[in-house]
């Protein structure tokens, strides 16, 4: 999701549930709590799409002959940028997840960008 609408969705989120008004004397992780702690189970924007993230890239980790087709042209976005080092022929180029090279972010895609972020995150 794009920064400028996760950003408009916590204001808007905020907005209703504080009343757009004076000091906020519950905290936010506290109104994304589950109800069975009493909370208010509120959507938790930057978590969702973590998850989102995370299912991508399970959607990349997936066997060859089960791979979704989106996968097929990321993981060959992914090899076009490899970095130059270490060298790694292009033919061989398949999994940067589960080889040595690993892609040039700057040069990717918003998605396969954040993909990689999140895997960086949680060490995966």
């Amino acid at each position: 999701m794009p920064k400028d609408i996760k950003t408009l969705l916590k204001k808007k989120s905020r907005d209703f549930i504080w009343d757009s008004g004076g000091r906020n004397t519950v905290s936010l992780n506290t109104l994304c709590a589950p109800m069975s702690e009493g909370r208010k189970n509120m959507l938790n924007i930057e978590g969702r799409n973590e998850v989102i993230e995370l299912n991508w890239l399970k959607g990349l980790l997936v066997t060859e002959e089960n791979r979704a087709p989106w996968a097929h042209f990321a993981q060959a976005i992914l090899a076009k940028h490899a970095q130059k080092a270490p060298i790694v022929h292009p033919a061989v180029r398949s999994d940067p997840f589960l080889q040595t090279w690993k892609p040039a972010i700057t040069k990717l895609p918003l998605h396969l960008k954040r993909i990689l972020k999140v895997t960086k995150k949680y060490n995966l």
